[in-house]
């Protein structure tokens, strides 16, 4: 049992040390107010991005079904009839084909967001820094 203890933080040990950690710098903040420059900062161009962008697009994958049964009579026979089926409670707007590319709208939508919130902090000075 200690030798499989052992292994495990060795090589848990090593995995951590061949990660690359990624953090954003600016050159013309001081080092001590980095962390403050940059919550202010990102959280400015968050608000930047958000107002350029359109709402996000949704997707109706999360549809919800209930299920109905019940009897109906014909006024003019007299005769009933029984029925169930099941409802989709999805939006009912949306047809196939624009669910099939919700997932590629949605994704484009993010890496547009990115893109803007990213050029928002590089024109205010931060580069990204990836160091192994």
């Amino acid at each position: 049992m200690r030798i499989i203890t052992f292994v495990l933080l060795i090589s848990s040990g090593l995995m951590a040390s061949c990660a690359t950690r990624t953090y954003f710098h600016n050159n013309s903040v001081a080092p001590s107010m980095q962390q403050q420059a940059f919550t202010i900062d990102s959280g400015e161009c968050t608000a930047t991005a958000r107002s350029a962008m359109p709402p996000p697009p949704q997707s109706n994958s999360n549809i919800g079904y209930t299920n109905y049964s019940g009897q109906v009579t014909d006024g003019a026979t007299g005769r009933t009839y029984d029925f169930n089926g099941t409802a989709s409670q999805g939006n009912a707007g949306l047809n196939v084909t624009e669910e099939l590319y919700a997932p590629q709208r949605i994704a484009q939508w993010n890496q547009d967001f990115k893109n803007i919130y990213s050029a928002c902090l590089a024109k205010r000075g931060w580069v990204t820094v990836r160091e192994k």
